[in-house]
């Protein structure tokens, strides 16, 4: 679980976990953080998929901007700093 901001895993837990099914609930989350958390370098592989299946939910630090002329989204991946 290292490998995950802690503020994406204790978001996660706070909203998808409750006490009676914690550990149902947190395998859960972890096998969706495997499924949906993008490094920058699995952007492309991402970006393949999307553009092939038409969508997917991702977990990542992105910046989206609205180009109102083409009435688009644009995102750019962000890295930790």
């Amino acid at each position: 679980m290292d490998e995950f901001p802690r503020y994406v895993l204790e978001y996660l837990i706070d909203n998808y976990c409750s006490e009676d099914t914690f550990h149902q609930d947190m395998e859960k989350v972890v096998r969706r953080l495997k499924e949906a958390f993008v490094y920058g370098a699995e952007a492309e592989k991402i970006r393949h998929y999307i553009g092939r299946i038409g969508g997917h939910s991702i977990i990542a630090n992105l910046e989206a901007r609205l180009v109102e002329t083409e009435d688009k989204y644009w995102g750019n991946h962000l890295s930790h700093q």
